[in-house]
């Protein structure tokens, strides 16, 4: 049998985040701007977008993953709204986290 992959859980197991934005930094943010999408509801969209929906498609960026995610949600939220959370996202942990390999 020939290897194709090794598949590694990276975050929080080989590695970690320094610096990130928490579900209540974003929710925050997002009820700010008129979105009831809070702590919980965030964490869980989060981990179900990157643990299901990453795998499955790759995103090219946290703009495309957000969308996913709040689609998931049934939220439409506005595009200024969606880069502004993906800039958040960016400073804190950096560009290359979301790509598909």
């Amino acid at each position: 049998m020939k290897l194709k992959a090794v598949v590694f859980d990276l975050v929080n197991t080989l590695g970690h985040f320094t610096e990130t934005v928490d579900e209540a930094e974003a929710s925050l943010f997002l009820v700010g701007r008129g979105y009831e999408i809070y702590p919980q509801t965030f964490k869980h969209a989060l981990g179900f977008t990157g643990f299901i929906d990453y795998p499955r498609h790759g995103f090219r960026d946290y703009e495309t993953f957000f969308r996913k995610m709040f689609e998931r949600l049934d939220v439409d939220v506005d595009d200024e709204t969606l880069r502004e959370l993906a800039t958040m996202y960016r400073k804190k942990e950096g560009s290359s986290y979301i790509q598909r390999a």
